[in-house]
């Protein structure tokens, strides 16, 4: 499905798997050889997303800003070790959580 719904969430799950690789790769409790897998990885996704671009705006958005996070990554590690811890989902159900479909 192409739609821009689907494309908008794939793009969230995507951003959700960078974000979780950047933690992995910058947590200093992390195994080394983890590490070292997760830095790999984003070095090889840093290439392939030089090389993307989208004629849809949104698309183009994410693939240079996931660019741009990595770029910072490697460059300014200490900029990854900064940021906030996420916020925890509050206890309880979703919103909505029991309405039927």
């Amino acid at each position: 499905d192409r739609s821009p719904r689907m494309a908008s969430m794939r793009r969230v799950a995507q951003r959700g798997v960078l974000d979780g690789l950047l933690e992995l790769a910058s947590r200093t409790d992390t195994a080394p050889e983890v590490r070292a897998a997760a830095g790999a990885r984003l070095r090889s996704l840093e290439r392939d997303l030089k090389s993307r671009h989208s004629a849809d705006s949104p698309a183009e958005a994410h693939l240079r800003q996931a660019e741009r996070d990595i770029v910072e990554f490697f460059d300014q590690p200490e900029t990854r070790k900064t940021r906030p811890k996420k916020v925890p989902p509050p206890p309880g159900r979703p919103i909505g959580a029991n309405l039927q479909p």
